[in-house]
């Protein structure tokens, strides 16, 4: 909060309109109450999204236009804050992907660790895994929620959701080592992913183990077109899709390996059991 009571960030959502008077006057409101637009996103005709700040969010008491480190650090608590109080206005919308974001918290950390990488890079996952899809929220809701295959129109708006995500976070400087994995984590090995259709190591090491995760609690979760599987089952299918040319095996190896080391630690024991997981398949 700042000292007028007012919230330091704002975060406004208009759908089915991108007028460029509507934006004007959304913004011209968030101007009367204080506020600065640090990022404006548009999606097709679906959605218009703004992230604001109060104008004098970055001035000390003395007037400077520098914070203290303390009130720096107060300041990024509360931008991250509202990312991720957006992020779970996305998830609550799909009750199949309820602790998706947690839950890959805790792998890509526990994998990083793994792999001996530094604190940086841990921090770094932390946040992308909270953030990774958060370009979501300007994707319609019948496409989120769609328990059928998505039309090449309902793809193409889908797949625009890693770089409005990097959008939402670019202004964010403390999340500069974030945004080439929320942009980087729908690419794929042989280069049929996207958005920039990167290929092998072209496609950023962080942005890779997210993937990884990412594509091993989908299979291990319910979702609406098909059961959970097991561990075995995910396993078995994400080998096969390197075999496709879409993941890094390399890092696949460090998955499983990590996850017969640390189970049952990297989830809590509810998850865990969402997950369908048995010790006897882990070993």
């Amino acid at each position: 909060m700042s000292k007028n009571g007012m919230p330091q960030h704002a975060v406004l959502v208009a759908d089915e309109t991108t007028a460029e008077d509507k934006r004007e006057s959304l913004e011209r409101a968030l101007d009367s109450h204080g506020y600065r637009v640090l990022s404006t996103i548009e999606s097709g005709e679906s959605s218009l999204l703004l992230i604001a700040e109060q104008r004098d969010a970055h001035r000390n008491e003395s007037g400077a236009g520098n914070l203290s480190g303390k009130a720096l650090g107060e300041e990024l608590e509360n931008a991250e804050s509202v990312l991720f109080a957006l992020v779970r206005s996305i998830e609550a919308k799909d009750s199949d992907t309820g602790g998706h974001c947690e839950r890959l918290m805790r792998y890509s950390e526990a994998l990083a660790e793994h792999l001996g990488l530094s604190e940086e890079d841990c921090v770094a996952l932390r946040r992308a895994s909270m953030v990774h899809d958060i370009g979501k929220v300007a994707v319609p809701d019948y496409i989120l929620s769609k328990p059928g295959p998505l039309t090449a129109e309902e793809r193409r708006i889908m797949e625009t959701h890693s770089e409005v995500g990097e959008h939402i976070c670019a202004p964010l400087k403390s999340f500069r080592n974030v945004l080439p994995i929320i942009r980087a984590h729908h690419e794929r090995q042989d280069g049929t992913g996207y958005p920039d259709r990167l290929k092998g190591d072209e496609i950023p090491r962080n942005a890779r183990i997210l993937q990884t995760v990412d594509v091993y609690d989908a299979l291990t979760t319910d979702r609406p077109y098909r059961k959970a599987l097991t561990h075995g089952q995910a396993i078995a299918t994400i080998r096969e899709e390197v075999r496709r040319g879409w993941w890094d095996g390399s890092l696949v190896d460090a998955l499983e390996e990590m996850l017969r080391d640390q189970y049952p630690a990297v989830l809590p024991k509810k998850s865990v059991a969402a997950c369908h997981w048995q010790s006897a398949q882990i070993a």
